[in-house]
């Protein structure tokens, strides 16, 4: 079987057959997630997103005061799912957004007042949108806070 150098110099070569050397030109490597996920999540129906703005509900009014747990996983702050929800572990280790726009008639009770204007692509992580809510499981390289578009109160929602 020939043989291929993958090394830069004579003291760091690797050898691998031709038939490796075409297995390593088709991998890819897997992003890896911010969170910690459960086993099979993010699940297989998820999708990597094309470019877009999703909102998340948030706690500040200033785009200066977020902070990375404003965009954390229910499962990440260490909150216990709800009961009344049966929401799977996967479902609660995703971030929730919404897409835009959204009425907020037939949204659950939201606690925060303002709204922040997310920009995600397929750098982002991976999505799974039913109806206006949105699973998002953002790759650990991807910064929400560098990506808010703007933040304005969620009453500005018509």
């Amino acid at each position: 079987m020939d043989k291929v150098n993958l090394g830069k110099s004579a003291s760091n070569k690797i050898d691998v057959s031709k038939n490796d050397e075409f297995l390593l030109s088709q991998h890819q490597i897997l992003p890896e997630f911010a969170e910690n996920l459960p086993p099979s999540c993010p699940p297989e129906e998820a999708v990597t997103p094309a470019q877009r703005e999703v909102w998340r509900f948030v706690p500040h009014e200033k785009l200066e005061e977020l902070e990375e747990k404003d965009f954390f996983s229910y499962a990440a702050l260490g909150k216990q799912p709800y009961s009344q929800y049966n929401v799977c572990p996967c479902r609660w280790s995703s971030c929730s957004v919404f897409s835009v726009p959204t009425p907020l008639e037939g949204l659950p009770k939201l606690r925060h007042k303002y709204v922040a204007t997310l920009s995600i692509n397929k750098f982002s992580g991976k999505i799974l949108q039913k109806e206006s809510h949105i699973d998002f499981w953002r790759y650990k390289n991807f910064s929400p806070l560098e990506n808010v578009v703007n933040v304005f109160r969620k009453d500005e929602i018509k």
